[in-house]
Formats: structure tokens, C-alpha cells, sequence
């Protein structure tokens, strides 16, 4: 999903923030992981922006690897491979990752199991200022539960 309409919002949102930490589950296609990640580059001193996917596309592998080029140290881009409901609970792991993120994309799974399980591990991470947008809670994909990490097409072999 692409949070296209919501990126004036977003920018105001992380141009009030020094430091954002960000994180995108769902990245899909990256439509919105790369202009994120660009806008960042650009905008942002220091920054972290991790995107999770149970599949990654090579097109944005591509894109992430060429808009990475000339990031400082302070500014940090990964794509991470696996289920949330896997990474989550690992980021937890680390004390230092609770209560630091700044914005959270949720556009995961689309089935109430993995979404109340994200939002659960989500709390822990967010930070007291922070923002969580969540996609496809209404409309299409709102209505059913996909399973994304079960269909042929994103099993990792």
C-alpha cells in the first residue's frame, strides 16, 4: 500500500522530530519505503528507517541500494526479510529499541491474528510521541483476512 495521501502529514509529523526511527511493515512494492526513504536522505541529519517484508522485490533492493549511496553514518536504511511477528519480538530483545520509534507504518498481513499481535509489540517500541498509521482497516483488504506469509508467491525458498 502506498500512504501517497498521507505524506504531507507525514513530512510535517517527522520535520517536528530530530532523530525519527521509523518503521515500515509491508514495504510491498516500495511506494512508499522509497520516497520515504529519499525524503529522509534528504531532510534528515540522522535518521533510521527499517522496512519488513516477508518478501523483498528486487526493484526495491535496486532503488534502496542507489538512493543509499552517499548516506552519512547517522543515517540508517535497512530491509529486513522475515515475518513481524518474527522481528518484533527480536528488535524487543535489545532494551535500546523500546521506545524509540517515531513512526510506524502497519500495512503487514492483512488478518486480525498478525495485526493485534504487531500492534501488541508495537507499544513497546513506540516512543510517547509517536505516531502508528495504519493501512487497510476499511475499504478492500479491510474486510478480510489475507495471510500473506501462507501464499506461494512470498514463501522464501
Amino acid at each position: 500500500m502506498a500512504y501517497w495521501g498521507y505524506f504531507p502529514f507525514i513530512e510535517g509529523f517527522l520535520n517536528q522530530v530530530d532523530n525519527p526511527q521509523v518503521i515500515e511493515i509491508g514495504v510491498d512494492k516500495g511506494q512508499t519505503f522509497v520516497p520515504l526513504m529519499s525524503w529522509l536522505k534528504i531532510n534528515k541529519e540522522s535518521f533510521s528507517l527499517t522496512g519488513i517484508d516477508v518478501y523483498q522485490r528486487t526493484e526495491v533492493r535496486v532503488q534502496k541500494e542507489l538512493i543509499e549511496r552517499g548516506l552519512s553514518p547517522k543515517q540508517q536504511v535497512r530491509l529486513v526479510l522475515g515475518s513481524s511477528l518474527d522481528i518484533l519480538p527480536a528488535l524487543l530483545q535489545t532494551e535500546e529499541n523500546k521506545g524509540i520509534v517515531t513512526l510506524m507504518l502497519l500495512d503487514g498481513d492483512h488478518n486480525y491474528y498478525t495485526v493485534k499481535r504487531e500492534l501488541e509489540y508495537i507499544n513497546e517500541l513506540m516512543s510517547d510521541q509517536g505516531l502508528i498509521l495504519i493501512d487497510d482497516y476499511h475499504g478492500e483488504g479491510g474486510t478480510q483476512d489475507e495471510f500473506f506469509s501462507e501464499l506461494p508467491e512470498y514463501v522464501t525458498i
